[in-house]
């Protein structure tokens, strides 16, 4: 049986997690500084989501 980290979680709104791991917001200053995303954070983005979780 997997451990509490690995079962879903549903929050207060609906929405269900698969797991309940999530990334919380933060402010990685990749931006181009008038708000825009740069390619640079398109990246960093891209590679969070390929790490499996969430």
């Amino acid at each position: 049986m997997p451990g509490p980290l690995f079962t879903p979680l549903e929050l207060p709104c609906g929405v269900v997690l698969k797991n309940r791991l999530a990334k919380a917001a933060m402010s990685d200053s990749l931006g181009d500084g008038a708000g825009r995303p740069t390619a640079r954070q398109s990246r960093l983005y891209e590679r969070w989501s390929q790490g499996g979780l969430g």
